[in-house]
Order: C-alpha cells, then structure tokens, then sequence
C-alpha cells in the first residue's frame, strides 16, 4: 500500500471534522505573532485535531509533523526569526522525532516543538529593541556556541572594550555576558541530554573544559545534574 493511500483514507475526513486546518491556521498565526499567551489552548485543540489523522501510525505521524514542523519554521522565519536559531530548534527536535517510537511521544515533541518556536519568536521581537552591538552580542554567542566563549573574545571580535561591551550588555540585558553564554550553552546541552548523547561528547561539542566542569556548571544554572534532568 502506497503511503499516500494510508494517509488520505477516512481519516482525513475525521481530521477535517475535528477542524485540523482552522486549528493549523490559527496555530501558525500564532507563532508568526510570538503569542505565549495564545499558543497553549491553541496547541491543544490542534493537537487534538491532529490525533484523529495519526491514530497510532507512526509513519503518518512522522511525516504529518514534518510537513507541520516545515510551515512552523517558515513563518517563525518570515516573521524575522534568525534562521540560525530556527535551523538549531529543528535540527534537535527532528533527531528526537527519528528516535520517538509511538505516536505519544511524536505528538509530545510536536508540543515541545512548537512552544520552542513560538518562544523564540517572542524573543527575537523584544532583542529586536535592543541597540544594535547587543543584537550583534546576541547573535555572536549563539553562532559560535561550540567554541569557549569570553567576553574577551567576544568583544575582540566586535572590536570594542570588553569593559564598554560587558556594561552595556548587562544594562540592556539585566543579566551579564558571561550568564547569558552560561545559559545559551545550557538550552542546547538539555536537548542533547534528551538526544542521548554521551556527557563527555556534550561537554567538548559545547566547549566546557571537562565532563565534569560541564556538570557543575549545568547544576549551578539548573538545579540538577545532567544525570538528574535527563530522567526527569
């Protein structure tokens, strides 16, 4: 049977009853938008929608999250998302759809997926207000999380002071330099903790020192151990 034939049987019909395109239409909006607020109840009833399509098929699944996950990235990005950070939210996520076994734990990627994108959105809406050499910050950790960031480094690179860099990003920011490289390098660590790979791997791909300089400083911002977040 073609995969086409699986897909578009009288479940379709079940999907559109239980208003799968108004609901995707709506939840796009939403995410173009950055709507936090909205994107909760909004998830949900697609979500719901969207159960009727998949039933318990995981191939359908996996290639209906796909298709979605495609038209998620592109409005983020047409709404002005660094497509940086939108290639890194999906490049995660997709390697924890290979790896999902029931269409359960698809659906919840889907959720993770989704929120991720609606909140980053959100947050390239308020950096947007930022002066220019902040964005130029922000943007500099983030495409070089996998080397040892410091603020010497960084402020070398954008040719200023490392004191006139550190100021005004803690002025604008509220947190210093050095905290939000800790934290950028901590989001990306919690996906590779749930992708299953190795600690040590995960400590010398995020430029830490050591495995064990990696925990520390994954506990200190998280209150667990890698150990302890991954079966949370």
């Amino acid at each position: 049977m073609k995969f086409s034939d699986l897909f578009f049987d009288d479940r379709t019909g079940e999907y559109l009853s239980a208003g799968g395109y108004k609901h995707k239409s709506k939840l796009l909006q939403n995410v173009s938008r950055g709507a936090t607020d909205k994107i909760e109840e909004n998830l949900t009833e697609y979500l719901n929608s969207l159960k009727w399509l998949v039933k318990d098929n995981t191939k359908i699944a996996n290639k209906a999250l796909e298709y979605l996950w495609a038209q998620v990235s592109a409005v983020a990005t047409n709404s002005g998302l660094d497509d940086w950070v939108a290639n890194n939210i999906k490049m995660r996520y997709y390697v924890e759809l290979e790896q999902a076994d029931t269409t359960e734990e698809m659906l919840k990627l889907c959720e993770d997926f989704v929120y991720g994108f609606t909140h980053a959105v959100a947050t390239q809406k308020i950096e947007n207000s930022y002066s220019p050499l902040v964005q130029e910050c922000l943007a500099f950790v983030r495409h070089n999380i996998n080397s040892k960031l410091t603020s010497e480094m960084i402020s070398k690179a954008l040719h200023f002071s490392t004191s006139y860099i550190s100021h005004k990003f803690k002025l604008e920011m509220g947190i210093s330099l050095s905290e939000f490289i800790l934290k950028e390098k901590v989001s990306v660590a919690k996906h590779m903790i749930k992708s299953n790979i190795p600690l040590i791997q995960i400590a010398d791909e995020l430029g830490f020192c050591s495995q064990s300089h990696f925990s520390q400083r994954f506990k200190r911002e998280t209150g667990m151990t890698p150990t302890q977040f991954k079966t949370s």
